[in-house]
């Protein structure tokens, strides 16, 4: 579970999107590299504001797991996770011909988005409330984000 934790944000993760952000402007799919860019920005600023807005504090961590210094409510690690994740399967699925491919591809994301969000559990550091509210607020922006990228 520490390994799930550590593809949320952290280390890993930040230097995972600046490579897809580089290979997308390599590709000249810069729609697709500003659209990750915003909605990662954006899930900074929903997580910042909702978290103070919120002050819930942490839960007592199991297996002697260091509590981050910030407030519980909702989870960065969902929030982020499904963002990215989540944005880099639409953007994949987009470009799959194969109908299994796409499948997989969903899968994968699932797959990954909910273990990240378990983990986060099952160490103590959030609520199960916080890792849904984190899925839900993600899923609004990138719902947002997606449908103004249509507009343009």
């Amino acid at each position: 579970m520490r390994i799930a934790t550590a593809l949320g944000p952290g280390a890993f993760f930040w230097v995972s999107a600046a490579c897809v952000v580089v290979v997308l402007l390599y590709l000249r799919r810069t729609r697709d590299a500003a659209r990750l860019l915003i909605t990662l920005a954006g899930a900074g600023l929903l997580d910042m504001s909702l978290k103070a807005g919120f002050h819930r504090p942490r839960p007592a961590p199991f297996f002697d797991t260091p509590l981050p210094h910030s407030y519980s409510f909702p989870s960065g690690h969902a929030l982020f996770s499904l963002c990215l994740y989540g944005t880099l399967a639409v953007l994949l699925r987009a470009r799959a011909r194969r109908p299994a491919t796409r499948v997989a591809i969903w899968l994968l994301a699932i797959a990954l988005i909910a273990l990240i969000g378990l983990s986060r559990i099952y160490l103590g550091v959030h609520y199960p409330s916080d890792v849904i509210a984190g899925y839900a607020v993600a899923l609004v922006w990138m719902l947002a984000a997606g449908i103004v990228d249509r507009m343009l």
